[in-house]
């Protein structure tokens, strides 16, 4: 029974993914969200108009894009590091 809620719950999660693409929205977002709300997040998704996209809006995406972008380089970085200093601490201990 556990089985068959968890992939009805994933493919509500990829059809609402789905959905939020043909309103021009994140599907990524809403694919994680909806593991979360579930049939909550197919309402709000229904409900949402359409997004259209403004010249400031699209500014400030791209701005949050760059931040991001910085931000997982950074995390790389340090899982790296992390790795590397696990490594060294087993061989060289």
């Amino acid at each position: 029974m556990q089985e068959n809620f968890t992939v009805g719950w994933g493919t509500l999660a990829l059809i609402n993914a789905a959905i939020a693409q043909s309103k021009n929205r994140r599907g990524s977002t809403w694919l994680i969200a909806s593991l979360f709300l579930g049939p909550v997040a197919t309402a709000i998704l229904v409900l949402l108009p359409k997004y259209e996209p403004t010249p400031e809006s699209i500014e400030r995406e791209h701005a949050i894009e760059r931040f991001l972008k910085v931000v997982n380089i950074s995390l790389v970085v340090l899982v790296v590091l992390a790795i590397a200093i696990a490594l060294v601490k087993k061989f060289w201990a």
